[in-house]
């Protein structure tokens, strides 16, 4: 495959377009990247054997300038400069032009413009003093110097076409990556997908069986028990609200009586007086029915001396409902300890009916069968809303890949030097 590929990259081949499946793109790029590798080499090879020869050239002359007899003696102030400025120009020369050059060429094309940088900065440098000392010595170092910076800049063109091809590779490499993972959450979501769908149809199932169960539940002997139980409850609760409409009723009564003493006594005697019918009056001033605690004993200080003030012509009594209350031959107070002692056994009654339904084995069954609908409902709404996080997701991915696959085809189209098509099994 790797030759069958490396006669695709060769120039001169025909325009027409090239088909790569995903499993041949890898070793494509790796074959590309070697084609680089070996095309920089041989594209640089002849800059870079010349920037070795014109190195050795310049290391001669460096030599040569230091151990040249001058045929004339120089002005004295030419040779002070000679004697303190030839041994920096020949250190800072030698440092820039005495490394190894490393023989990769981009390695090689760095290393080459340090050692540029080093020789002119000698030039530029110590080596100005040198120009009116060593003329013609100095002229040749530049010019052999320039000859190396050609050289260098021959190499620029195929170092920046090798560059971006690496990179078109490493894109490429990223893409495809990220093709194939996207393609893998693609399959995956779908399998998910799937297998949300069939887990929702199986719990569908069981809940059309709950309800079923459910159904033929509220038929059976168990149901009946338990109308039977709700309409005990319901008897319960109306003999409940009938005690609560009748004692509150006879305290309504008493109320009203009560203010009309409080106001007398306080009037006649004082508020210290009233106090005790004050008292009564804020207790049943209330819209609920005070516990019997609370009740009966204030009643038992205040009606005797309500009943008095009634005897005695103080209060006079309004309508039917007071004087029936506060007869003379009545027992008002024992009156209301019976509508206390109806009340509770009516509420004791009203808890033990509403134990008893709501203790029944149907409303137990019924709780439970709510409890079982309610978990299958409860794990159908889950599924859906994650398979519609994967539909969401699927659709996000189903944008991606075409926009992977054409990204994909033009680098590898760079690459080829021809029209790339990204051939993927069918369904991605």
């Amino acid at each position: 495959m790797f030759k069958f590929l490396k006669d695709m990259l060769k120039p001169g081949k025909e325009e027409a377009s090239l088909t790569l499946g995903i499993d041949e793109v890898a070793p494509f790029l790796e074959t590309s990247l070697q084609d680089v590798t070996v095309s920089l080499y041989e594209k640089t090879n002849a800059p870079r054997q010349a920037v070795e020869t014109e190195r050795q050239e310049l290391h001669c002359l460096l030599d040569e300038i230091s151990s040249k007899e001058r045929e004339e003696a120089y002005h004295p102030k030419l040779e002070k400069v000679a004697k303190n400025t030839l041994p920096l120009f020949q250190k800072a020369m030698y440092s820039a032009v005495s490394k190894e050059l490393p023989p990769d060429p981009e390695e090689f094309y760095t290393a080459v413009g340090e050692c540029l940088k080093g020789c002119v900065k000698g030039i530029s440098g110590p080596g100005r003093y040198l120009q009116g000392v060593f003329p013609e010595e100095m002229k040749k170092i530049k010019e052999t110097v320039d000859r190396i910076g050609r050289e260098v800049n021959s190499m620029t063109p195929a170092i920046a076409e090798a560059r971006k091809r690496r990179d078109a590779i490493g894109r490429a490499r990223h893409d495809l990556s990220r093709y194939s993972a996207a393609s893998s959450e693609q399959k995956s979501a779908r399998a998910d997908i799937d297998r949300h769908g069939q887990e929702i149809i199986v719990v569908t199932k069981e809940l059309q069986g709950v309800h079923e169960m459910a159904a033929s539940f509220e038929t059976g002997p168990d149901a009946q028990e338990a109308a039977t139980l709700r309409a005990a409850l319901e008897a319960s609760r109306a003999a409940v609200e009938h005690e609560e409409r009748s004692i509150r009723a006879d305290l309504a009564v008493i109320s009203h009586v009560l203010r009309k003493s409080e106001k007398l006594v306080s009037r006649s005697q004082g508020a210290a007086a009233a106090k005790g019918l004050e008292e009564a009056v804020d207790l049943l001033a209330g819209s609920g029915i005070p516990d019997k605690d609370q009740l009966l004993p204030v009643l038992r200080r205040t009606l005797p001396v309500v009943s008095s003030m009634v005897q005695t012509g103080e209060i006079t009594l309004k309508n039917k409902e007071e004087r029936e209350l506060f007869s003379p031959d009545g027992d008002l107070l024992g009156r209301i300890e019976q509508d206390v002692i109806r009340l509770e056994a009516a509420r004791s009654a009203f808890r033990t009916a509403d134990h008893d339904c709501h203790q029944s084995r149907y409303r137990q069954r019924m709780k439970e069968f709510e409890a079982q609908a309610t978990q299958a409902e409860s794990r159908i709404a889950a599924l859906k809303v994650k398979i519609s996080a994967l539909e969401q997701k699927i659709s996000d991915l189903e944008k991606e890949l075409p926009a992977l696959r054409h990204s994909l085809e033009v680098l590898l189209g760079e690459l080829a030097r021809r029209p790339v098509v990204f051939g993927v099994p069918e369904g991605e």
